[in-house]
């Protein structure tokens, strides 16, 4: 009861357990699924994709360390990504291991993906949802026709203005916070500014063995400047498969989007035959295309 959770809190030298791995859905008898979360975003935002995957699915998602303060931050995706690898293997201590990175979590998916085959463990699958490829340096082109691409597509879509208010919002809000803010707001702030520079630091010393798949919202398949996202085919060894969910970026992790999402990432995981692999308990539960085609380095456009 609400009574016996403010008991609860009540209590002197009480603190949480608190872990980057959280389990969003615990039951069920397939192989787990971990979702590597972009910054700072909470894991809370992948239950409506953990209950389109259905109910013998388990999934588990990891949020950056920092997310509340007592963590320190980590200021390195290969330090984020070893700290992951100890949480899933908390749960999972052999692979083959599926993981599913949303946005600027999937430069992180990746690092975990290679590090874990460092170990001699097998990644499969590995699927990054909607983000550019580390190491890979984007096509040339001049801001003002990149701009000028992106209000001609708005403008098209009838989305001109909405494009035009959130960007807005997002700016204003992020200079706020840091200068503003409260001090929870600004310590957010500031991990999103760690999270930032550590991705535009990463370079991947190799490549991930195997096939990954892409999978992009309808939104950015349609921008010409977002085409060498595909060049994910240089970070693998493998088929780069690329699949679109009709989307866009903001709104894949919303209930009509991430039931397509689902779609596609149980395709991703049909390609693994075979025993689930041993797991260990995690609590009593949780919160409830197009065709194949192969596909450079900018931070990850955020969350």
């Amino acid at each position: 009861t609400i009574a016996q959770l403010a008991e609860l809190l009540r209590r002197q030298g009480w603190h949480p357990a608190w872990t980057s791995l959280v389990a969003v859905r615990a039951g069920g008898s397939r192989a787990p699924i971990f979702l590597v979360s972009p910054f700072p975003i909470t894991t809370l935002s992948f239950a409506h994709l953990a209950r389109h995957l259905g109910p013998e699915q388990p999934v588990y998602a990891l949020q950056p360390q920092g997310m509340e303060g007592e963590h320190a931050v980590h200021d390195r995706v290969e330090d984020m990504a070893a700290h992951y690898i100890r949480e899933i293997q908390s749960v999972q201590p052999e692979g083959p291991y599926a993981l599913v990175g949303h946005c600027a979590g999937s430069w992180v998916a990746f690092e975990m993906a290679v590090q874990l085959q460092r170990q001699g463990e097998r990644v499969c699958p590995l699927v990054v949802v909607d983000s550019e490829p580390p190491g890979v340096d984007p096509p040339p082109t001049s801001l003002i026709s990149r701009a000028a691409n992106r209000l001609r597509h708005y403008w098209q879509l009838g989305r001109l203005r909405e494009a035009v208010h959130w960007k807005m919002k997002v700016l204003t809000e992020r200079s706020l916070r840091t200068r503003l803010g409260t001090t929870e707001t600004r310590r957010v702030a500031g991990l999103r500014k760690t999270h930032s520079e550590a991705h535009r630091r990463y370079r991947p010393t190799s490549r991930a063995r195997g096939n990954a798949m892409l999978i992009r919202s309808a939104e950015s398949s349609r921008l010409r400047d977002k085409d060498w996202h595909r060049l994910w085919s240089e970070r693998i060894t493998g088929e780069l498969i690329v699949e679109i969910v009709p989307s866009t970026h903001a709104g894949l992790v919303d209930d009509a989007s991430s039931e397509a999402l689902a779609v596609k990432i149980r395709q991703a995981m049909q390609e693994h035959v075979g025993p689930a692999p041993r797991r260990k308990g995690f609590g009593p539960g949780g919160v409830e295309g197009s065709p194949r085609r192969t596909g450079r380095s900018l931070p990850p456009s955020g969350g």
